[in-house]
């Protein structure tokens, strides 16, 4: 009984008992083909708008996973066949008539019903979404219990891992997560590990406030905002770590950022590799921006068998170019005025690379003379790899990644373009 109704049979299965109904009935109602007749095209009537309206509601609270489409043909079959069988004695005229009557009439039935369906699920949708409770959490405790709730209940899960200091590229992703899961978990936390001791982990901006109003007023359901003693233990009174435990990804972390920040991507993966571990989500969302940090926790989670979809987003860009980063707001206003040089430089080179350049020490030199035209840009590195190993390229060959990180001043910005 349960393959009969199945998803993966239903339609076939429609199909089949109409027409073995419709047999049957033709051969024991014969006398009386108009009641018959009459009969089938109030039942495949009402089955198609109970289909359109169904399907309407479900685009509208866009839920990809009621599928209502499949009885629609087999309402159409019950429609067409009875006639079709009796067409010997009803005549041809009046089937051609039948059908073309009984389409246009369908068709304004289901118009009209989709579109009240639109309305009805769009406004269940929205109460849905206005229903849902917003909820600030900093224990390990407490998340798992959620969203072991939350999982119980069916729901899926979306993750956006953040440092905070929310800007608009970090609340695309909170958007999209939102668009494709049921709840959306965003995590607040200034890692420490990714940081060396030499860098801005003490300026780095903490606007806990801000960023909890901005991510709940995009879609964001839950806030998982633990402290550092929640995430890597108390240190002992010889001011040792108790957490000793950290994840590497090998190769594709030597070069780019890996070669001049040596212990960032190890904190990254330890850190994302443990959030993954609390939050267990189904999907987690990363920029472009960041395209080493995205290809290094995409291996790890392959390589680990981490059961969960990382989807990678497009890099948001201020107007005129420059990739939004929360480090923008350390820049002075020269420094800010000079920073879009690197969006400038990689745009060139992809005219470059449009009109017929392929090698990449042409056009990694086109990129540096761009850049030291800017007196306060300080290159760190310009770097073309292959972006599936990492691997400096001499031959630009799809799928590319031109990668660049450039000073000013104390602030490190980094930009990229994949050539695909």
């Amino acid at each position: 009984m349960k393959k009969i109704f199945s998803k993966k049979y239903l339609f076939r299965n429609c199909l089949l008992i109409t027409a073995i109904l419709s047999v049957a009935v033709h051969f024991i109602g014969e006398r009386n083909i108009g009641n018959w007749i009459f009969g089938f095209s109030q039942l495949s009537f009402g089955l198609i708008l109970v289909t359109a309206f169904g399907t309407a509601i479900a685009l509208g609270l866009k839920d990809d996973k009621i599928k209502w489409l499949y009885p629609i043909l087999s309402a159409m079959f019950i429609y067409l066949l009875p006639p079709l069988l009796s067409i010997d004695q009803i005549g041809f005229g009046y089937f051609m008539y039948y059908l073309v009557f009984g389409a246009l009439l369908f068709f304004a039935a289901s118009l009209i019903t989709a579109l009240l369906g639109v309305i009805i699920g769009s406004a269940i949708a929205w109460v849905r979404r206005k229903r849902k409770k917003f909820q600030i959490i900093k224990t390990i405790t407490q998340i798992r219990e959620h969203i072991t709730a939350a999982k119980r209940d069916g729901k899926s899960i979306g993750f956006v891992p953040t440092m905070g200091a929310l800007h608009e590229g970090h609340l695309s992703l909170i958007r999209k997560s939102a668009a494709e899961n049921d709840i959306t978990v965003v995590s607040i936390f200034v890692n420490p590990t990714q940081f060396a001791a030499n860098e801005d982990l003490d300026k780095y901006p903490r606007t806990l406030e801000r960023d909890c109003e901005l991510s709940k007023n995009t879609g964001a359901t839950v806030i998982f905002a633990p402290t550092i003693e929640e995430m890597y233990g108390r240190r002992t009174e010889s001011s040792a770590p108790t957490h000793c435990t950290y994840v590497d990804v090998e190769s594709l972390t030597q070069g780019l950022c890996g070669k001049s920040r040596s212990t960032h991507f190890r904190g990254v993966t330890t850190v994302v590799a443990k959030l993954f571990n609390i939050v267990s989500p189904d999907r987690a969302y990363f920029g472009q921006k960041d395209a080493q940090q995205l290809a290094v926790i995409t291996k790890m989670a392959a390589d680990l068998n981490m059961p969960v979809k990382i989807i990678p987003c497009e890099t948001v860009r201020e107007p005129d170019g420059l990739a939004m980063s929360s480090r923008n707001a350390y820049l002075s206003p020269a420094e800010r005025e000079q920073a879009i040089v690197l969006y400038q430089s990689l745009t060139a080179a992809k005219e470059l690379i449009s009109a017929g350049e392929r090698n990449a020490a042409t056009v990694k030199g086109k990129i540096i003379s761009i850049l030291n035209s800017k007196n306060l840009a300080i290159i760190d590195y310009v770097e073309i790899v292959d972006f599936e190993t990492f691997c400096e390229a001499e031959t630009i060959v799809p799928p590319t990644l031109i990668a660049l990180a450039v000073k000013f001043g104390n602030t490190r910005l980094i930009d990229n373009v994949i050539i695909l």
